[in-house]
């Protein structure tokens, strides 16, 4: 009996060295004492506590391992899936060990165009490509509270466009025709095709690469939609509504050219402008207004090419001459 007694103090002096750690001790095992302070054979009633505990001879609670107390603070899932910028985006991060419920912080900087609150959803609208590493700070409602970091990398894909050009270069009947659609994002390895909405007119092709190819004998306006897929895994899909006008041969030196297709920030772009009727020596010039930074026009081939070096439109006039004729036409180019 006084050894029962002296192993319920011991049990008593562990029990308040557990109270006054820094974790709470998993008590939920032990049943609660009975009236009288009752237990079942075995056991006997820890007083202030009023649980039943193990009988022993030997303190503390009969060389039990000493409770670990919860499990370390982790944050799910492991892999964040991927994004896509100017892509809706939503993943939910789940905590677990610790004492719930749980209070999230996103440690900066995040994605630009993302969020996280403080139930531990990361949404938002990603602003730009990249691959980024996100900060999470997990804390629990222990007493005081436990936190724990955790870093994730996200990759925010480039989002697929069909850049245009979205008005065909116009075409002549009965002559040879070749132009150019082109595609921005993704994951390269473009493959154009055509979609049952519309088709070319007759004697035009598409190629997979974008190039459009042939003859046409007649004259009129077209309406096609063009679709692009990427190279990824799971692939992006684009599709343009493109247009495209056949005309007679002009007499004169003509811009054939309508619209210029967009470009993206930071990616190499290339266009050729063309033209109908004229001599061998043509001479393009920049006659009015700004090309993007960092683009430039081959005066002799039209070709207007570089790097993008800020995003928005800027509009500038292209004059035509090759000593018979002159022609000015406005043009826009979008940069992404």
């Amino acid at each position: 009996m006084r050894a029962g007694r002296a192993c319920a103090a011991a049990a008593l002096a562990a029990f308040a060295w557990a109270a006054s750690c820094t974790f709470k001790p998993d008590l939920s095992r032990y049943e609660p004492c009975g009236p009288g302070d009752s237990c079942s054979a075995g056991y006997q009633c820890l007083g202030s506590a009023q649980i039943c505990i193990p009988a022993c001879e030997d303190p503390p609670l009969c060389g039990a391992e000493p409770d670990a107390g919860p499990p370390e603070l982790s944050v799910s899932p492991e892999v964040l899936p991927f994004a896509i910028e100017a892509r809706s985006y939503r993943v939910d991060l789940v905590a677990d060990g610790g004492v719930g419920p749980y209070w999230f912080r996103g440690m900066p900087p995040l994605p630009p165009g993302l969020q996280l609150d403080d139930a531990g959803v990361l949404s938002g609208t990603p602003a730009e490509a990249g691959l980024y590493q996100v900060s999470v700070q997990v804390e629990d409602r222990s007493s005081p509270p436990v936190s724990s970091t955790a870093e994730r990398d996200l990759p925010v894909k480039a989002l697929l466009r069909l850049a245009g050009p979205a008005m065909l270069a116009n075409a002549a009947a009965g002559q040879t025709y070749t132009e150019w659609l082109s595609a921005t994002g993704g994951d390269g390895g473009y493959r154009f095709h055509l979609t049952d909405a519309g088709g070319l007119p007759q004697g035009l092709v598409l190629g997979e690469d974008g190039q459009i190819t042939g003859s046409t004998p007649n004259s009129g306006d077209t309406l096609f939609d063009v679709e692009v897929v990427d190279g990824d895994s799971p692939a992006q899909v684009a599709v343009r509504r493109v247009s495209l006008s056949v005309i007679f041969l002009p007499l004169a030196p003509q811009i054939a050219t309508r619209s210029l297709p967009d470009g993206r920030l930071r990616t190499p772009y290339s266009y050729r402008l063309q033209r109908l009727a004229g001599g061998s020596s043509p001479m393009w010039t920049l006659f009015a207004g700004d090309l993007p930074g960092g683009l430039t026009l081959n005066t002799s081939s039209g070709l207007i090419s570089g790097t993008p070096t800020g995003r928005g439109g800027s509009s500038f006039t292209i004059e035509l001459k090759d000593g018979i004729a002159t022609e000015r036409v406005t043009f826009t180019i979008d940069v992404l």
